[in-house]
């Protein structure tokens, strides 16, 4: 058996509305490719003997298994010579920064849209959202084909009214569409024999030839998400690694307090390790008593990190009534960090005619570790929160960085 090293790996997200077939679909592709045991297809049959394939993604390898709350479940399986990723991100609109956690290291986005209901809101903010944070191929599965008599008609119709409202104006994004059914398994693994008129390549098949486009993270950051205490009474932090490796024996930094300490203890998938690398939830104890809470960034303490209160960003508004704002003042979400900010829109024409995306300038209410965008974007991307509403409004890239003696921005 090949390592997974050896293997080619295929990174890619699932997306729509929460009613579209998400689960259904990946199900049936794990079915259809034989990677599902006999004993969950077994317990996933009603009494009529019937598969619920949703079922079927709870029984992938999950991160989530490690006891801790991860922002995105990265789910693997493998088949045909390549290794695949899924980032599993739950369907409602609240949890915007999940998607847009998941976009930043996913190769591919499958669109998901109910060939009943059409396109939908949700649908189009999620596409726009992966492409706004580098995803560059589209796979749009119209899914419930057969509920519509697997009509031709109504394939096209949903196709121009997604790239209508998706406004792919990027020459390096490709958007194709593929016609399913995830409950018959037409078009998902094997070719559908319901829909002649349809000549290209199944789901499976668009995932196999999928090229790799990642960002290139340049900075290792360890967001805080969660801490326990042992049987010893010893703290452990817990986030997902970016950017690189951290080993026992290395100083690090949290870089909001600046304080230093050395890693003495790393878990990884539950067992106690050496070395974690990039991408992975890890836990990390350190030898020293230091000032680390949910929301504080770990580093190497010999590398360069930022604070700020202020920076420059690039924004995707995802609520039409702020586009023409010149202000915006809510709640911004930075990796685990909250709090209150006031956001002043760059005056000039190519931003004003850019529609939902803008250029601005973000006062916070308190200093938070941070990183430009191309540098670590998980430490990059920003939510913006409507104060009233609750939803998420806008998602932004962090530009610049304005030094904390420059910021003045506290008084927020």
């Amino acid at each position: 058996m090949a390592n997974d090293k050896d293997l080619k790996t295929i990174q890619f997200l699932t997306c729509g509305h929460v009613d579209d077939g998400k689960s259904t679909l990946i199900g049936r592709l794990l079915h259809d490719i034989g990677v599902v045991p006999d004993d969950q297809i077994d317990a996933a049959k009603d009494d009529e003997g019937n598969i619920d394939y949703s079922l079927f993604t709870d029984g992938l390898e999950d991160e989530r298994r490690q006891g801790i709350t991860i922002d995105v479940a990265y789910r693997y399986f493998r088949h045909d010579g390549c290794r695949y990723r899924i980032a599993d991100t739950p369907g409602h609109l609240e949890y915007m920064r999940n998607m847009a956690v998941a976009a930043v290291s996913s190769d591919i986005a499958v669109i998901l849209v109910d060939g009943i209901h059409g396109v939908r809101l949700q649908t189009v903010q999620y596409s726009k959202i992966a492409r706004f944070f580098g995803v560059k191929q589209f796979l749009v599965a119209i899914n419930k084909m057969d509920a519509v008599q697997y009509s031709q008609d109504r394939f096209h119709e949903i196709q121009k009214a997604y790239l209508d409202e998706f406004e792919n104006d990027d020459s390096d994004c490709v958007v194709n569409f593929v016609p399913v059914s995830a409950i018959e398994g037409d078009n998902v693994a094997e070719k559908s024999s319901n829909m002649s008129w349809y000549i290209g390549p199944t789901v499976l098949e668009y995932l196999q030839k999928a090229d790799r486009h990642t960002h290139t993270n340049e900075s290792i950051r360890l967001p805080i998400q969660h801490m326990m205490k042992d049987e010893e009474g010893k703290r452990w932090y817990m986030g997902t690694l970016h950017g690189g490796s951290l080993k026992i024996g290395d100083k690090i930094v949290s870089v909001d307090s600046g304080q230093t300490a050395t890693i003495d203890g790393l878990v990884y998938s539950g067992e106690h390790v050496e070395i974690v690398n990039r991408r992975q939830a890890v836990a990390v104890r350190v030898a020293e008593d230091i000032d680390i809470t949910r929301g504080s960034v770990l580093a190497p303490a010999e590398k360069e990190h930022e604070v700020g209160e202020a920076f420059y960003a690039d924004i995707l508004w995802l609520d039409k009534k702020y586009q023409d704002k010149d202000t915006f003042s809510g709640t911004v979400k930075i990796h685990h960090q909250e709090t209150q900010t006031q956001v002043t829109i760059k005056d000039d024409e190519t931003a004003n005619d850019n529609g939902p995306l803008k250029s601005g300038f973000v006062n916070l209410a308190k200093p938070i570790a941070m990183d430009v965008f191309e540098s670590n974007p998980h430490t990059g991307l920003f939510i913006l929160i409507d104060p009233y509403t609750e939803l998420a409004v806008g998602v932004g890239t962090v530009n610049r960085v304005i030094p904390m003696q420059f910021a003045g921005s506290s008084s927020i």
